[in-house]
């Protein structure tokens, strides 16, 4: 055997020795909602790991959101030469809900329930969890960006929005722009949360 070929599998050996031990970590350290359920244990114990993992599917749902304007399309523009394409915000509410079910699995089952106003609530079964994001606030403020700059993008008019709110505008080419809504107020994971969706112009 040649050195190069040896130095190749030693590589190869190392990468799949971390892969399984990686693997087997992860699935050790979790212990499997739905068998501590089936086992009949205390109850506590399920209700303090089903809000961790409600907490982390939301916060998911609230980033993925962010990064894009909407969680299931891939390329989200709230205008198109010069026409508003803004999705109703209950269409909003609906993504958000549909996400967290389609990953409660992980946290045992269930169906999760959500308000939205200047803080986030989702729960399931009497199991809650709370965000400080101001999601219809944010939402009302891209709308009205989209509403007065559709036609052509005012970025000195930018700065007169609602207390808080900081927008970052970033020039993808000469019509592609993608907008940022930071709001300082509004929390997620310990960073201001952000907002971002796309204006063709």
């Amino acid at each position: 055997m040649k050195r190069g070929q040896a130095t190749l599998f030693i590589i190869l050996g190392v990468i799949i020795i971390a892969m399984v031990v990686f693997v087997t970590l992860r699935y050790i350290s979790k212990p499997d909602v739905s068998q501590i359920i089936n086992q009949g244990e205390n109850q506590t114990i399920t209700k303090i790991i089903s809000e961790e993992c409600l907490e982390e599917v939301g916060r998911e749902a609230l980033f993925l959101l962010g990064e894009k304007g909407r969680i299931h399309d891939e390329e989200v523009y709230y205008a198109i030469d010069g026409i508003a394409m803004i999705p109703d915000f209950t269409r909003i509410e609906a993504d958000i809900l549909e996400y967290i079910n389609d990953n409660l699995e992980r946290c045992g089952g269930g169906n999760a329930r959500g308000i939205f106003g200047d803080k986030v609530i989702f729960s399931v079964d009497g199991v809650g969890v709370e965000f400080d994001v101001r999601l219809e606030t944010i939402y009302e403020v891209a709308s009205e960006i989209v509403n007065e700059n559709k036609d052509g993008l005012c970025v000195n008019c930018l700065n007169e929005l609602e207390d808080g709110m900081y927008v970052t505008v970033y020039n993808i080419d000469e019509e592609d722009k993608v907008i940022e809504v930071k709001d300082i107020y509004s929390e997620l994971a310990g960073l201001p949360y952000e907002f971002r969706f796309g204006m063709k112009i």
